[in-house]
């Protein structure tokens, strides 16, 4: 069974506390331990060490006093040690199972017996290093008390004794009062030849000075054996200083429901979680359901093809992951994801309301996930590589842009299409027209009679009338349309906050009014119109029967002038009828062949915006690129070759080409040397020369231009390479090797293409980053530069979720949370979780990453590392 541990967390520790145990020099005497705890409670203090001078008398007292709140008291002394010219004073603390007697044994053993205690001028037996020692040997910690004031080892000792003392290797934490102190202590001092963590204590000698100074430890267990580690590792791990809190996205927990890991929990740690475990314990499990319940799965084919395989056996129908996720503004979303083979569909709810959110998960809450070898593949593929970097981006801003201009180049293909052929067909009837004219001007000839020439006038005017009645009625019906809708139910509802603010209020109401007056005055003018056309029927219905009636006469002339005149005034009246149908025809194609040059120029002006959306998605990156290098250290050299990736481009022409037996050399050649849009036009104004002068043959180059702009399809087709097949930007991304100069991806191994790879995605950006095993794609010899001291400088301002069997990332990066994974072949378990100064996780550990304490030890004898 698990006790989950919330691993490591940082604690408000003061170090250096007296009480009236140091009754030489504690300002009141009669000071309660229950006063001294409120004080320390007040401070905002986590815990305390109680280190009064040559006595722990008042460490038990002071735990009694702790119990029940959140305080832990650390036992400890301050002892007078004789060196420098007016002795110094050490810090000796002990773990909180401890006590009194604990710290009397220890002074016992420096000659420093009960009459002598809590006096400041009794001195310990033995030099500053001999008490170090026995302080280590009585499993406490030793530090410098006030190391750079009065009595500290800096302030009175000098030369090699100083040096001595500091070169202790069980020394292991100076007490300072002056934060330029720190500079001698970072490890670059050639005299010193060690970093030795720094810290603030109060030094308080009265309940109201506990806590004036105190310094941050990050802590899983509050032990001596959590403090030790503190100072083993104080870049990460001790601050001297307040810190401001920084949020960023977290993911809180897994839930899991069926499969191999039925009914795990695992909950995460805001910083570095490392997981643990042998093979097949589900290690990599852990990350494909990750990035299942929150929709990112790879973007290579082949990793992601394994995560759906890897799902359906070890998921199973039915199976569900639940995560719970926090954005950087601190609201909570819980994602179930149930795996149905198919859709698996994803639920969101909001915790704040539980309101369902709608949108994609991976929007909301994006990730940069590595699963195992994943890095390999991308290293292969430029396109990918340029997927990963986009993820540290706000790249979507620039494609909602670009979607939008394509969007209405679409629209606008289809119109310009239309147009276009309209304006061929134009033609073809204007041809038409013209020959039923020249027919039925040859029929007047012969019919001659000045009946017929009466007879085309009425038909004029029938068709006139006709006409006008048509777009009468079509006019009234679009009005109704307009009408209909609500002229002010179109306009946005004013806001129930926005109805307290006068202006906003004022300005709706004054449009809301004008709309509904234009409404009233529209349906009252539909009315008006309506009675117009009502009363217009009438002398319609007049000239109608003027019409008939004169029809009637004309056939009577027909009948009286004998059948010949009457089969040719048949035929005349047929061939008018195909004239007025072909003009009507044409009118209706005019109009749309005279939007050709607006198409066009409308074309020409969303081409421009979207090459310019492209440009500034290109200004982004190149931005980013820069960064990028920057934040490297000199060891990347990140470029942005534009319009470089060409593959779209290349299989639009081919399919464009489909059939016409154009070899594929031919189609590279015109997509390498050509912009889409620069085709489309060489294409559109036949231009044979210039497909010729790019190696293309006569006879393809006439097969080419001749084919394509009569035929609708091939034209749709080709009017869309610019926004359809639009050349991508390639990443360059250049590594620097041992001999100082830079390489590109193609001229590396593939450990230090991975290398490239993984400082990119631990260099830029705060959404949280889950890697599965990445010491398996990089070089061994820079695991530590390229992984662990990422990791240590990022995991107070991102999350890490990593999988991994090496010590150098697990422990060196200074995990801020271990997760021990233990399985059968059909079932897994999260076997302990925590920090690892927690005595049952660092046992753990040690056995994953070590093999074990004794293989561990015999490595550091076959290394001839000194053991101090």
């Amino acid at each position: 069974m698990v006790t989950d541990f919330a691993g490591l967390q940082w604690k408000k520790v003061d170090l250096h506390v007296h009480t009236p145990g140091s009754r030489d020099d504690y300002e009141d005497l009669s000071v309660s331990a229950n006063s001294v705890i409120q004080h320390v409670l007040q401070a905002g203090l986590d815990a305390v060490a109680v280190t009064d001078h040559n006595t722990g008398a008042w460490v038990d007292e002071l735990k009694t006093a702790a119990k029940g709140t959140r305080v832990t008291v650390f036992p400890g002394v301050e002892v007078t040690v004789m060196g420098g010219e007016r002795n110094v004073h050490l810090l000796a603390i002990f773990d909180p199972s401890k006590g009194t007697s604990h710290v009397h044994d220890f002074l016992a053993q420096v000659e420093i017996t009960e009459e002598k205690r809590g006096r400041t001028d009794t001195l310990a037996e033995g030099d500053v290093n001999q008490v170090i020692d026995k302080i280590a040997r009585n499993e406490g910690i030793a530090l410098l008390a006030h190391s750079d004031s009065t009595s500290g080892v800096l302030a009175e000792m000098r030369g090699q004794a100083r040096i001595a003392v500091i070169q202790n290797p069980r020394l292991l934490g100076a007490e300072i009062t002056k934060d330029e102190t720190a500079g001698y202590l970072d490890g670059d001092d050639p005299n010193y030849r060690r970093q030795l963590a720094c810290f603030k204590g109060s030094d308080s000698h009265g309940p109201g000075e506990v806590g004036r100074r105190a310094s941050y430890f990050k802590l899983g267990a509050m032990s001596v054996a959590g403090l030790r580690q503190c100072l083993y590792d104080p870049d990460t791990r001790v601050r001297i200083t307040d810190y401001a809190l920084v949020t960023y996205p977290t993911i809180r927990t897994i839930e899991l429901s069926g499969g191999f890991f039925d009914g795990v929990c695992a909950i995460f740690h805001e910083g570095l979680n490392t997981v643990l475990g042998g093979k097949g314990v589900g290690k990599s499990l852990l990350i494909e359901f990750l990035r299942f319940a929150l929709d990112q799965p790879s973007d290579v084919p082949a990793i992601r093809q394994d995560m759906d395989g890897k799902l359906e056996k070890q998921l199973g129908l039915g199976g569900r992951v639940t995560v719970v996720c926090e954005l950087s503004s601190g609201r909570v979303y819980e994602v179930t994801r149930q795996f149905d083979g198919v859709t698996n569909p994803i639920a969101t709810i909001d915790s704040a309301d539980q309101t369902e959110y709608a949108g994609s998960i991976a929007k909301l809450f994006p990730l940069l996930a590595y699963s195992q070898n994943e890095v390999i593949d991308i290293s292969r593929d430029t396109s990918v590589q340029r997927l990963l970097i986009d993820r540290l981006i706000d790249v979507d801003s620039h494609y909602r842009v670009i979607d939008s201009v394509k969007g209405r180049l679409r629209a606008n293909t289809d119109g310009y299409i239309e147009a276009l052929f309209a304006t061929e067909k134009t033609a073809d009837l204007s041809a038409q027209i013209a020959t039923y004219e020249s027919q039925i001007e040859e029929l007047d000839r012969i019919l001659g009679d000045p009946k017929f020439r009466e007879k085309k006038i009425w038909d004029r005017r029938a068709n006139f009338m006709a006409d006008v009645e048509e777009e009468a009625e079509r006019l009234i019906e679009d009005v109704k349309e307009i009408a209909k809708e609500g002229l002010s139910a179109r306009l946005p509802h004013l806001g129930e906050e926005d109805k307290e603010e006068p202006d906003i209020k004022k300005f709706h109401s004054t449009v809301l009014d004008s709309a509904q007056k234009l409404e009233r005055e529209l349906n009252q003018g539909i009315e008006s119109y309506g009675a117009a056309l009502e009363s217009a029927r009438p002398v319609r219905a007049r000239w109608n029967e003027r019409r008939a009636k004169w029809e009637m006469e004309f056939d009577e002339f027909l009948q009286a002038a004998g059948g010949r005149q009457e089969a040719l005034s048949k035929q005349r009246s047929k061939l008018q009828g195909e004239q007025t149908a072909r003009e009507s025809e044409r009118a209706e194609l005019t109009t749309l062949a005279e939007q050709l040059g607006e198409c066009s120029k409308e074309r020409e002006n969303l081409l421009d915006e979207l090459e310019g959306a492209k440009r500034d998605l290109y200004d982004t990156r190149t931005t980013v690129y820069a960064e990028l290098t920057a934040k490297s250290d000199g060891r990347l050299q990140l470029e942005l070759l534009a319009d470089e990736d060409r593959v779209d481009l290349v299989e639009g022409i081919g399919n464009l080409f489909h059939g016409m037996r154009i070899q594929q050399r031919f189609v590279e050649t015109l997509a390498t040397n050509l912009t889409p849009r620069e085709f489309v036009s060489v294409i559109l104004r036949r231009d044979v020369t210039t497909v010729e002068g790019l190696g293309l043959t006569p006879e393809t180059s006439s097969k080419i231009v001749d084919s394509i702009p009569g035929n609708e399809n091939l034209l749709r087709q080709l009017l869309a390479l610019p926004y359809e097949c639009m050349p991508g930007d390639v990443p360059r991304i250049l590594y620097k090797k041992e001999d100082g100069n830079y390489y590109p991806l193609s001229e590396l191994s593939v450990g230090q293409k991975c290398t490239a790879l993984i400082l990119i995605a631990l260099s830029e950006g705060e959404m949280p980053i889950i890697i599965d095993q990445p010491e398996d794609a990089l070089d061994v010899a820079t695991i530590y530069l390229d992984v662990v001291l990422p990791l240590r400088r990022g995991k107070d301002q991102r999350q890490f979720i990593i999988t991994t069997h090496n010590a150098n990332v697990a422990v060196s990066s200074d995990s801020d949370k271990f997760h021990v994974l233990k399985g059968t072949a059909t079932a897994g378990e999260i076997v302990c979780a925590g920090a690892i100064d927690m005595e049952h996780v660092a046992r753990e550990v040690i056995e994953h990453l070590e093999g074990g304490v004794g293989p561990y030890v015999l490595r550091g004898l076959k290394y001839n590392i000194e053991q101090k």
